[in-house]
């Protein structure tokens, strides 16, 4: 497992080490303890007749029982917790109901083989009485379907419309499957800024997700599909998903799971539509028909397949921090196989190419390893940039025979992660701080290069079969964190035209007048004048471009927002490979690090004394051969020293948090492989763990204490562990053992978290 970015997973590691279930008490599969349950006998006009509770991943209050009022069937038969009867084989829902939380239909059990046939569905009001304090969407409280435990949930043109926080539209959980076609989905959620629980704290522990963490640069109230656990599946044929903001199909505590998405739309809707704002008044372009989200999620080792599919209106096509995407046509017979190989189906497609309409085509952040490809008339219209590299893992683009108009001429954008700069304020909820604050200037001004580091990790975009058009920036490297390799391949049958380059980025909008009047308004913010030759000045008639150096949650879509300046930091690297039969036509000023021509490249080419390269546009062509010197990515030796090989807080960066950069003591010398691996030690291995991540320093007795008394629910902040929410994992007490009581305690980086 790559260790990067994450530096609190131990808090969250904890509760996996011992195989503990979901929650400390109950039965093993994780539900309170039968007289948890709490007794209403109607919610409504709706009488409630028993209860069940449903197995979960997390949630908020495990003294209060969770109400299903409607299917419940658990291997294949209606239980007693069941309020309506009638057969499973054909249920219809025709149903407008308001109030507490429940679980409209919730299938279980590998027995389980249920289908909804035809109705319409209502849910209003979040999910219990104080607007999600006691849920979260990692359970199936306030879902109009849930499946899990090996069930298999079929839901067939059915309308459902959800209002309010964490009523989700599907759960999927535990190696089911849900199969929705010809439906319609539609969930509002809630505005988190303004309609959330007195005390909310935007968080990125699963316990208190109410809304995404704000530095995806996102916000909203509602995921309409949540698929959770082990080898759950997901399928959408003929249908139309839409979210309020946050997420439409989101991948979550989860490991190996199949999405397959077939001639469907997710849409994100916009604020005219009920939806959080995108930031129009910002960016000056028509963003009428955009809202603040993503279309999909990928974390746990996904493996997500659109066929002729469309994703429009969102923040992002997709955030990506590990698993695997493909974007293709709907032509022909498309075999449905579930993530534990089994085969669902056939369906035949309806011959439509997949499309994607958004702000960004996909954006990789703190990601172990990720890999997209846009193939077969795949269609990517973006008014920023088409890819977007946040200081992340391992990344592969692939464009093999798709169109990519990128509204702001940028395919490939790779930058440092926000989460670094953002900061978490609050270390006892896992809670961020709610402002970004930037140094005025450029890094390479302002001492916000990151310096000698290894290359911590590399993105490559690899181009096939088509004609391209647009930029690629690697601007990493600076405010404490690592400088990453890009590597471009332009290959067979393919150009490229477009310039590519080493930058250096700040949070900024081109000048305009309207832009100074927004930020000058927004209550938060504040700004320098950057002239065009890229320096601070106080003229605001010398002023090309606005940097903001502060702004608030409020203004959470300025993040991910970059520009760039050609620069070179000397650390991280661009490398371009143009193979047989590729064309790279050089338009505008390029800095790379190496150049290998074996196809054509129409550009004049200058060799720095500092070994970097630099291109302009010109009609000849540069001979074959090779320039500069191609730079990998020293993944093992970024591994050693965090993702930035300091520890010390940026300059220009604030924070409100006060924990120690340093361990507090030096850790003990680990015993030799075949020494002591008792269960003690094992657990002063783990305390030794906890006591290198920097920012659990003010919390070390209360972390001693529950390893000694393997209470790891108890930790500060709910901080149950969540599959590969964190890249940064401990050792299993098994791993333990078989490694003979070897083991390293990595460096972790104070300055970032994972969100």
């Amino acid at each position: 497992m790559k260790k990067a970015s994450r530096i609190l997973a131990v808090l969250m590691a904890m509760a996996m080490l011992l195989s503990l279930s979901a929650f400390a008490s109950g039965d093993p599969s994780g539900a309170p303890a039968q007289e948890e349950y709490v007794a209403i006998e109607s919610i409504g006009d709706m009488t409630v007749s028993s209860y069940a509770t449903l197995d979960a991943v997390a949630t908020r209050s495990q003294d209060k029982g969770f109400i299903y009022l409607g299917y419940d069937v658990v291997d294949g038969a209606l239980t007693d917790e069941s309020n309506w009867t009638g057969d499973i084989s054909d249920i219809q829902l025709n149903n407008a109901v308001t109030g507490a939380g429940f679980t409209a239909v919730r299938a279980s059990g590998e027995m389980s083989d249920v289908t909804v046939n035809g109705g319409t569905l209502v849910l209003t009001n979040g999910a219990d009485d104080s607007q999600g304090e006691h849920a979260s969407d990692f359970t199936g409280m306030g879902a109009a379907f849930v499946s899990y435990d090996d069930a298999k949930l079929t839901v067939k043109d059915v309308d459902v419309t959800t209002d309010g926080f964490v009523r989700a539209g599907v759960i999927v959980d535990q190696g089911a499957v849900a199969w929705i076609e010809d439906s319609s989905f539609v969930t509002y959620g809630a505005n988190p800024l303004t309609e959330a629980y007195e005390g909310y704290v935007n968080s990125a522990t699963t316990s208190k997700m109410l809304s995404p963490p704000w530095v995806l640069g996102i916000q909203g109230g509602i995921r309409t599909v949540n698929v959770l656990d082990t080898k759950a599946t997901f399928v959408l044929v003929n249908s139309s998903m839409a979210s309020g903001g946050w997420g439409v199909i989101s991948t979550d505590g989860c490991t190996t799971p199949t999405l397959i998405i077939i001639d469907s739309d997710l849409r994100i809707l916009s604020a005219a539509e009920g939806g959080m704002d995108s930031g129009a008044a910002l960016y000056g372009a028509d963003y009428a028909n955009y809202g603040s989200g993503y279309g999909a999620y990928l974390i746990g080792t996904c493996d997500e397949q659109y066929y002729g599919s469309k994703v429009s209106g969102a923040t992002f096509g997709a955030i990506a921090r590990e698993g695997y995407a493909t974007y293709q046509s709907s032509n022909g017979d498309i075999e449905v196989v579930s993530a534990k190989g089994e085969s669902l189906g056939t369906v035949k497609g309806q011959g439509n190419v997949s499309e994607i309409d958004t702000v960004i085509g996909v954006m990789t952040h703190s990601s172990e390893s990720v890999g997209l490809t846009y193939t077969d008339g795949t269609i990517i219209n973006t008014l920023a940039e088409t890819v977007l590299y946040r200081s992340s893992g391992h990344a592969d683009f692939v464009f093999d025979n798709a169109v990519v108009n990128p509204g702001n001429g940028i395919i490939g954008q790779m930058i440092d992660d926000d989460d670094s700069t953002v900061g978490m304020g609050d270390f006892s909820t896992m809670g961020f701080n709610t402002a970004l604050i930037e140094a005025a200037g450029m890094p390479s001004q302002n001492g916000n290069e990151t310096g000698a580091t290894a290359n911590c990790e590399e993105a490559n975009f690899v181009f096939a079969n088509g004609d391209y058009a647009g930029d690629l920036y690697n601007g990493t490297g600076y405010y404490g964190q690592a400088g990453d390799v890009m590597n471009v391949t332009v290959g067979e049958n393919a150009t490229l035209t477009g310039a590519i380059a080493l930058t250096e980025t700040f949070h900024g909008v081109p000048y305009s007048a309207e832009a100074k009047a927004f930020a000058d308004a927004a209550e938060g913010v504040e700004y320098v004048f950057i002239d065009k030759d890229f320096n601070v000045t106080a003229n605001e008639a010398d002023a090309a471009y606005i940097q903001f150096t502060q702004f608030t949650i409020d203004q959470y879509y300025m993040l991910c927002r970059l520009l760039n300046h050609v620069y070179s930091n000397g650390y991280s690297a661009v490398n371009v490979t143009v193979e047989k039969d590729g064309v790279w036509t050089v338009a505008g000023e390029s800095l790379i690090s190496y150049l290998k021509v074996e196809g054509t490249v129409y550009g004049a080419l200058t060799e720095n004394a500092d070994g970097t390269l630099s291109l302009a546009p010109a009609a000849t062509a540069i001979p074959a051969g090779e320039y500069g010197t191609a730079v990998e990515a020293n993944v093992a030796a970024a591994m050693g020293m965090g993702n930035a090989g300091g520890s010390g807080e940026p300059s220009g960066i604030t924070t409100n948090n006060t924990a120690s950069d340093e361990p507090s003591e030096e850790p003990a010398a680990a015993p030799a492989a075949g020494g002591d691996v008792s269960k003690d030690a094992w657990k002063a291995y783990l305390k030794e763990y906890v006591s290198a991540v920097p920012a659990a320093q003010e919390h070390l007795d209360e972390f001693f204490a529950a390893i000694d008394a393997e209470a790891f629910d108890v930790m500060p902040g709910d901080m149950l562990f969540q599959d590969t929410f964190w890249g940064y994992s401990a050792m299993s007490f098994d791993d333990f053992v078989a490694a003979g009581g070897a083991y390293e305690i990595p460096a972790f980086d104070p300055n970032l978290v994972a969100d």
